[in-house]
């Protein structure tokens, strides 16, 4: 596996977080939605019943969007164990600290700086953390996938 291609795993856990989210958002649009209608009533005939189908389409798309959640959240807590379960195989503790801040948590480089700099009790730059580290721990994690894939065809044969 490639560094890019690693990078692109990584990344690939904010993109389901934010897909969760907008579903998220959709939901209580929709819910929000639902408590402000009205019943409007059309011009009644014989064989028509009195009110629109706003109330059941807004409940359809609720439901729709509660499966949509159920599948995506899934998705996104294996794939975030997944991730974490790749870091946790790196052997250095910096590198599974920073991994896990930039990816799993979402954290802007000047916080992991702080708080690596707290943590491991040394002094950090962004810059370092930014530039060597991080690309030492993508190349290692790299590494370690390519060693898992590699282990897991062995077996197989």
């Amino acid at each position: 596996m490639t560094v890019n291609e690693t990078r692109k795993l990584l990344d690939s856990v904010k993109d389901l977080d934010e897909k969760v989210n907008s579903i998220i958002d959709s939901l209580e649009f929709y819910n929000e939605k639902s408590k402000k209608i009205t019943a409007t009533y059309k011009s009644i005939c014989v064989q028509e019943g009195g009110t629109s189908d706003t109330v059941a389409e807004c409940a359809a798309k609720i439901v729709d969007l509660q499966h949509a959640l159920s599948e995506v959240w899934d998705e996104y807590i294996n794939h975030r164990d997944y991730i974490e379960a790749l870091v946790n195989e790196l052997s250095n503790p910096e590198q599974r600290y920073l991994l896990k801040s930039k990816y799993l948590h979402y954290k802007k480089w000047t916080d992991i700086q702080e708080s690596m700099s707290d943590f491991f009790e040394k002094e950090y730059s962004e810059a370092y953390i930014r530039g060597k580290l991080h690309s030492e721990c993508l190349k290692n994690l790299a590494k370690s996938i390519q060693k898992c894939k590699n282990d897991t065809k062995d077996k197989e044969r």
